[in-house]
């Protein structure tokens, strides 16, 4: 190996590594007024996400404006949860939304809107971004 290749190897390893943060850290305590339960860890994987090859989950409950159950996926990649989201049909498993390689899916349950349920995905992927 060149000098060269020592130089970029640490700079294509960072490249390819997974994002900091975990999937837990994906579900925020409090989010906007939103109080979040506890994680499980696997949460259930619908079945377009397992046929796309998710490779983590994570669920919690939140409660704020009515309860809306929250799950995230890690996908392998950003173009794969992209995919996911061409796939998704939100009537049978919720509301979806993706930033970066994670695939967001919020359904309301008892006191929510289906607007609730969005600003609380919205903010969901704002605080994945960071």
């Amino acid at each position: 190996m060149n000098r060269r290749s020592l130089i970029f190897l640490p700079l294509f390893l960072a490249a390819c590594s997974k994002s900091g943060k975990s999937l837990e850290d994906l579900l925020p305590h409090e989010l906007g007024g939103w109080k979040r339960g506890d994680v499980t860890t696997p949460a259930e994987v619908p079945a377009a996400a397992e046929a796309l090859g998710a490779v983590g989950s994570a669920g919690a409950l939140y409660l704020g404006e009515g309860r809306v159950r929250v799950r995230v996926l890690e996908m392998k990649a950003e173009t794969v949860a992209f995919e996911l989201m061409q796939r998704w049909r939100p009537q049978t498993d919720g509301l979806g939304t993706y930033k970066g390689r994670h695939f967001f899916i919020a359904q309301g349950e008892a006191g929510s809107t289906p607007e609730t349920v969005m600003q609380l995905l919205g903010l969901l992927q704002k605080a994945a971004a960071v």
